[in-house]
């Protein structure tokens, strides 16, 4: 899954666009696109790959376009919420990533103490 924001208030742009994946029970790819103004329902897109390559061109060059953003709408889109499987394509295509949306592991939990 892949989340971005575009966020100018002064200018009047809050703009959200998420995409997420996942392979249906007969082997096929589909990818929802979901679009619009921040805190606004939007606009969900299906779009549907007979196999992985399909899906990579297709989120690539929806980043690409997202990248572009800011020659379009005057405000750049930033990832507000990434898998880790897509973080090394949006490093490679410059979309830049909020430093929360980077996947972080957690501390173990402490061991606890034994009782007397």
């Amino acid at each position: 899954m892949i989340a971005l924001e575009a966020r100018a208030p002064a200018r009047n742009r809050l703009r959200s666009w998420t995409l997420s994946a996942d392979q249906d029970l007969f082997g096929q790819w589909q990818a929802v696109v979901t679009f619009g103004r921040i805190g606004r329902r939007g606009q969900a897109r299906r779009h549907a790959f007979e196999d992985e390559a399909g899906l990579s061109r297709f989120v690539r060059c929806a980043l690409l376009r997202r990248r572009s953003a800011t020659r379009r709408i005057g405000v750049s889109y930033e990832a507000v919420e990434v898998s880790p499987s897509i973080l090394p394509m949006l490093v490679q295509l410059g979309v830049s990533v909020r430093p929360s949306s980077a996947p972080t592991r957690r501390p173990a939990a402490p061991a606890p103490m034994p009782q007397h």
